[in-house]
């Protein structure tokens, strides 16, 4: 899901959550938001969820390794999807310690592939400058969807350093998809002017 921003966020998220491009999404158009919203939530849980039991033992296993050996391994051996269910059963310490050692552009897959809903942990153990360095890799390819869903789970600090690491040409792509919520209020207050763009697209 790369390039302009859609014009329905919703059924982007949930094209995304599918693996199907929003045109295949048929008789979707006149679901009002609220309820595609919904939708989404209740299908991220249901299709991220359902095989957790699986990973277990390999996060046990990532545990148990030093952290530069387990992410050479990561990187190596995990396909980014696999790496993703795995990491949102890790113990943040854990996360933000492999998340330091492993390359931006697999970070970036990885971070494509995880679940908004279940990664919140994950996320907000990964460090503002780590943030702000996969948004840029993730502007690069133009993967405004998958960034907006995941920066409604990142902390106050993590939310203002991926906000602020764009161009203003990916933030006006992004701002639109974004949805509103205590902790974008915060940044937007304290940023009123470089966050302009965003306070005007958001929802």
């Amino acid at each position: 899901m790369t390039g302009s921003p859609p014009r329905n966020p919703q059924l982007a998220r949930i094209a995304k959550v599918l693996g199907v491009e929003v045109a295949d999404l048929h008789g979707l158009d006149a679901v009002p938001d609220a309820d595609l919203h919904t939708l989404h939530a209740q299908m991220s849980v249901t299709v991220h969820g359902d095989d957790a039991h699986r990973f277990a033992g390999i996060a046990a296993l990532s545990s148990s390794l030093p952290g530069a050996t387990a992410a050479r391994i990561a990187e190596k051996f995990l396909p980014p999807v696999l790496a993703a269910r795995v990491a949102e059963l890790l113990e943040p310490d854990r996360v933000r310690d492999l998340v330091s050692r492993i390359s931006v552009p697999y970070l970036a897959d990885i971070a494509l592939a995880l679940d908004p809903v279940g990664s919140r942990a994950v996320l907000q153990a990964i460090s503002p400058e780590r943030i702000a360095e996969v948004t840029v890799e993730l502007c690069a390819r133009q993967e405004y969807v998958g960034m907006a869903d995941l920066m409604g789970s990142l902390t106050l600090e993590g939310l203002t350093a991926g906000l602020l690491a764009p161009d203003s040409h990916h933030l006006v792509a992004i701002a639109p998809l974004v949805e509103r919520s205590a902790v974008l209020e915060q940044v937007l207050a304290r940023f009123p002017e470089e966050l302009a763009a965003l306070s005007e697209g958001t929802r």
